[in-house]
């Protein structure tokens, strides 16, 4: 029903540019530096933002969304930007989230203004976990081993 009334209310401070709902997620492009009141980080300073966002888009009666473990990363744009946003706008297809700005990195590659996350149950597992050895019980105590591939953290297909 149609009421007119707050459902839930997001108090994440930055302003919001724009935003995707995709199945039963909001995801949100902003500049959100304090998330505090939905249990998430709090202001810092010096000041950061995390311009990208998800939280559950039905809040069951709850006042307020849940932020959900999902926090990929664009810069805010060339240096010579007008507004230092990043993302300014988002669409999907129910599969991909594309997300369009003036942002020239994603998840510290480089990327120039539009990026497009995958939907977890569709993605294949290009950046798996690495698998941990069998530990190793010494004299001085129990080692853990794992092995390592040599790649950096962030690479790989960011998965919702």
């Amino acid at each position: 029903m149609n009421t007119g009334n707050l459902i839930w209310k997001d108090n994440c401070y930055g302003a919001t540019s724009a935003i995707a709902l995709m199945k039963g997620v909001l995801y949100s492009a902003s500049h959100a530096h304090d998330c505090s009141d939905l249990g998430a980080f709090g202001e810092v300073t010096p000041r950061r933002y995390q311009r990208l966002l998800a939280e559950t888009a039905d809040s069951h009666g709850a006042a307020k969304p849940t932020l959900l473990h999902w926090f990929p990363t664009v810069n805010p744009g060339p240096p010579n930007s007008y507004y230092l946003q990043g993302p300014w706008a988002m669409a999907n297809d129910d599969t991909d989230l594309w997300v369009g700005g003036e942002f020239t990195t994603a998840n510290g590659q480089p990327q120039q203004g539009l990026t497009r996350y995958v939907y977890k149950a569709t993605a294949p597992d290009v950046n798996p976990p690495e698998p941990m050895l069998a530990p190793m019980v010494t004299p001085r105590g129990t080692r853990l081993r794992w092995a390592s591939t040599g790649r950096p953290p962030g690479t790989g297909t960011t998965r919702t």
